[in-house]
């Protein structure tokens, strides 16, 4: 009696030993700073790791700047939608002209949130009303360290309204108000976005702010 006892005993402590080293090793291993797919309370969007080399970005140095320190001049997303458009800049063009300048839009709804795994900028489409149909210009919050604190701020307050970020790209069912500071910024002409976008005048880099 005694010899079978111990060994009902072994057979399940051996049982729940290996049970301890299944939840050990589901449980034990974070994700947190690689997982670019989407981000909630638990993850940091900062954190974020980009999937392709700057070298390959257009205009990626021009891009990934801070804000200088200069005044703000007023305008709205049908101003961006009327700039006129010249020839595609080189890939490795400095910022020059308007793009020297830093605009605000106080009047804006966010229609469109992506965290593009390229270079792990904030892709946000704009518009100057909710309506689903009305034109577009996109807006970007880039990677850099700098927006780090505003990156975190409008991933947090989206996520309080149910609005998950991830790397597929989200078209809100209602859009929200926002409030936008950034750099004018030409993209070259190529399919960006949804189709709404009417412009490869960008705010990049900028700041987005839900009201």
């Amino acid at each position: 009696m005694r010899h079978r006892n111990l060994a009902q005993f072994l057979r399940f402590a051996t049982l729940l030993l290996v049970l301890i080293l299944m939840q050990i090793s589901c449980g034990g291993h974070s994700s947190k700073g690689s997982d670019t797919s989407s981000f909630n309370s638990a993850q940091d969007i900062c954190n974020c790791v980009e999937q392709e080399p700057a070298s390959s970005d257009y205009r990626t140095v021009a891009k990934h700047v801070d804000l200088p320190q200069i005044p703000a001049s007023d305008i709205n997303v049908a101003t961006v939608l009327g700039w006129p458009v010249g020839a595609d800049p080189a890939s490795d063009a400095p910022r020059q002209g308007r793009e020297l300048l830093i605009f605000h839009i106080a009047n804006a709804f966010l229609q469109l949130v992506w965290l593009n795994p390229g270079d792990c900028d904030l892709h946000l489409e704009i518009s100057d009303s909710p309506d689903k149909n009305a034109q577009r210009i996109i807006v970007e919050t880039p990677h850099n360290n700098s927006y780090c604190g505003q990156r975190r701020a409008l991933a947090q307050a989206l996520a309080a309204r149910g609005i998950t970020i991830s790397n597929t790209g989200l078209e809100l069912a209602t859009p929200v108000a926002v409030d936008v500071v950034g750099m004018a910024f030409q993209d070259f002409n190529h399919s960006r976005g949804s189709p709404k976008v009417a412009t490869p005048w960008e705010l990049h880099p900028a700041v987005v702010t839900v009201k």
